[in-house]
């Protein structure tokens, strides 16, 4: 059986095609990769206060997923507000090995091209959980993993954002 892949390369080509016909078929997408629907692009983002480092991330994904952006909301045809990011953290086990609980929370509001809202002021939250142990933890590594969490609840965020806007796609679609 060996024998015959090495002899045909072209089967070899055929199963490897089929193989990534059937994975982007199946709906999967590379991690970071956002889809939004052409009837929402361009797509506007405005941002206030902390909210503006989320913003930019936002635009650097969207960007390197080939979604359409303009900085004008004229030219928009769906406008994303994000605001109130608030970051909190809180100590829930106590001794020598400590955990912590990291929230990190945005609020968006999402209007159509005639600023008609689509969802007004819908929180979305992440949270993250990380112990430290004090007697053989240094705090740069603590700082560090902190760093890494918030990367991880900023994508997660996204993430949410992004499917929030995908659904205003399918309700759009069920109710013409």
């Amino acid at each position: 059986m060996l024998h015959a892949w090495r002899e045909h390369p072209a089967l070899r080509l055929a199963l490897v095609l089929a193989l990534v016909v059937f994975i982007s078929a199946c709906g999967f997408r590379l991690r970071g990769y956002i889809q939004l629907p052409a009837e929402f692009q361009p797509l506007h983002i405005q941002a206030s206060g902390p909210a503006r480092n989320l913003s930019q991330t936002l635009t650097r994904q969207l960007e390197q997923s080939g979604i359409e952006l303009t900085s004008s909301t004229a030219q928009a045809r769906l406008r994303l507000e994000l605001s109130n990011l608030e970051s909190s953290e809180r100590q829930v086990i106590f001794g020598v090995v400590e955990e912590y609980e990291m929230e990190l929370s945005v609020k968006a509001t999402a209007r159509d091209a005639e600023g008609e809202p689509l969802f007004t002021d819908e929180e979305f939250r992440a949270q993250r959980q990380y112990s430290y142990d004090s007697d053989n933890d240094t705090l740069l590594a603590r700082d560090s993993l902190r760093r890494e969490l918030r990367e991880a609840m900023e994508s997660d965020l996204i993430r949410q954002l992004t499917l929030r806007i995908q659904a205003l796609e399918e309700r759009h679609e069920s109710n013409p």
